[in-house]
């Protein structure tokens, strides 16, 4: 399984010289290979390879050009195999293609929100979470060709992420969260069908600030990728 993910300052992002190219583009081949994209608080981002080398630091190589657009809440989907995600400034939904291209669906019913998570389930539904209170979970169908909403559900507990991956076997989610009533940090898993929420380990919030990218590789093994208490900025790799 592929997974794109994506944090505010490392999200996977496609090439744009073009905002909206042809609407059908190169497909990604599935072997494992991890992709994301980085930018600054809301610039213009840039798509890249990431593999991690033998002393286990992550090592980032650019895929085409700087995109003139931000995007955010990707996800990969095995039916097309494309990387869908959410246009940060418009709300747009985009297609991304493995050249870098993209194609822009428009807005396709989604309201005012901030969406900085997404991933897609085995069955091929897009879910991207809207950050704004309360946290909602929208189902998304991208195999019609334009697009649909199926849904939306809002999380049983009062928890903000920045990033989610999807089990590819079992269909639940995974996610670093904030829970804000009790102000600390920790691992929870959700079912993006119906928003329940069970909480693992609490307090990482004293050694893990922040996990902006979650995936999973295709043996079900959890990545994270963010930010050390002690660290200036998110560069680490769990």
């Amino acid at each position: 399984k592929m997974k794109i993910s994506t944090i505010i300052a490392l999200f996977f992002i496609a090439l744009i010289s073009n905002a909206q190219t042809s609407n059908t583009g190169p497909k990604f081949v599935c072997t494992g290979e991890n992709f994301f994209c980085y930018s600054g608080w809301g610039g213009a981002s840039q798509l890249c390879k990431v593999s991690v080398s033998l002393d286990n630091n992550a090592v980032f190589t650019n895929v085409g050009d700087q995109a003139t657009i931000n995007y955010n809440a990707m996800g990969y989907c095995s039916k097309d195999n494309y990387i869908y995600a959410i246009d940060y400034n418009s709300n747009d939904i985009v297609r991304v293609h493995s050249d870098g291209s993209i194609y822009s669906f428009g807005k396709c019913g989604l309201q005012n929100g901030s969406f900085y998570a997404g991933d897609f389930n085995s069955k091929g539904y897009y879910f991207i979470g809207n950050a704004n209170s309360p946290h909602e979970i929208i189902k998304i169908d991208v195999n019609s060709g334009t697009p649909t909403i199926v849904s939306s559900v809002n999380l049983d507990v009062n928890m903000g992420f920045s990033e989610f991956a999807i089990h590819p076997k079992t269909g639940i989610a995974y996610a670093f969260g904030l829970d804000y009533s009790n102000n600390y940090a920790c691992l929870i898993k959700f079912n993006p069908e119906d928003g329940i929420v069970t909480k693992y380990a609490i307090n990482y919030y004293n050694v893990i600030e922040a996990i902006g990218a979650l995936w999973f590789d295709s043996y079900g093994r959890l990545f994270g990728y963010g930010k050390h208490i002690t660290d200036g900025m998110q560069e680490s790799l769990y």
